[in-house]
């Protein structure tokens, strides 16, 4: 059985996200995701909320495998690293 949102929860999730540059769209479906994340894998809101910035969040391998219970196999999120090539190198290069 799925516990009801906390609405205050939520309406405060959603006023962050919307403080640090989301539209409001993607505020409120991150909210309500954000509340199950807290719900199933007993960590606060306020801790995942502080791992999202306007330019991406940061998720650990906890929260991916949360997200990914539900998601069709063909749609499973991961974690990519990219190198960034030092700037001797790439003058080098150049």
């Amino acid at each position: 059985m799925t516990q009801p949102v906390n609405k205050q929860h939520y309406d405060i999730i959603v006023g962050e996200l919307l403080g640090k540059g989301l539209n409001r769209q993607v505020a409120e479906t991150l909210g309500f995701n954000i509340l199950v994340l807290a719900a199933s894998t007993g960590k606060s809101y306020k801790s995942i909320l502080s791992d999202i910035t306007k330019s991406g969040i940061n998720l650990s391998k906890e929260i991916l495998e949360q997200l990914n219970v539900m998601r069709p196999d063909g749609s499973k999120l991961g974690v990519e690293t990219i190198k960034q090539t030092p700037n001797i190198v790439s003058r080098e290069i150049n």
